[in-house]
């Protein structure tokens, strides 16, 4: 759901008891009218009941907010990695996305995109220069596996098509990995090649 992404669980469970809230809020207004009773007495619940929907709304928006820069910043890096402004304003937003815990799949692989983009340097290298190699990304077998059975499903699918793109080729550099993870990595590249 793109309401709670990026929202605790305190937050999500406030967001609800916020709701609970202004619905009850809501029913003992319409007994007090109906009773024909003073129902100034309800102003505080509704009150509560906006804060307590507010706080969560307002740091989903937030974060929402954030990841459509996110995607803007994506773009521009992608036209331009050596453009240093959007670097810095891409590590600045990631930074703050990883403190949140996020839902979405597409807004995972969109952090994943930009680490890799930010990963990468700047500006290429002189061919009379040489770089540490970049250290590879962990192997996550649960993961490729799943995306492997995905992509095997639906060779269409995009997003799926992407990351898995993503861990073989961060995973097929690590040196040290057993038979087990040569196979997996094995099966998902024959998965990702066109039928």
């Amino acid at each position: 759901m793109t309401l709670i992404d990026g929202l605790h669980l305190y937050e999500v469970i406030l967001l609800i008891l916020g709701v609970l809230l202004f619905v009850l809020a809501a029913v003992l207004l319409v007994t007090q009218v109906l009773r024909h009773r003073d129902a100034k007495v309800l102003i505080p619940l509704f009150a509560i009941a906006a804060a307590m929907i507010g706080f969560p709304g307002t740091k989903s928006l937030s974060f929402g907010e954030m990841k459509a820069e996110l995607k803007t910043l994506s773009a521009r890096l992608e036209a331009d990695p050596g453009d240093s402004l959007a670097r810095a304003e891409a590590g600045n937003i990631l930074a703050r996305m990883e403190k949140q815990p996020v839902a979405r799949e597409d807004t995972r692989l969109l952090m994943e995109r930009v680490r890799l983009v930010l990963r990468e340097p700047a500006v290429p290298p002189d061919p009379g220069t040489e770089l540490a190699p970049r250290r590879p990304q962990r192997l996550w077998p649960g993961e490729m596996e799943r995306l492997t059975g995905i992509v095997t499903a639906d060779p269409q699918n995009r997003d799926a098509r992407e990351r898995l793109e993503l861990l073989v080729r961060e995973s097929g550099s690590s040196p040290d990995l057993s038979e087990k993870e040569r196979a997996l990595i094995k099966r998902a590249t024959a998965a990702l090649k066109p039928r």
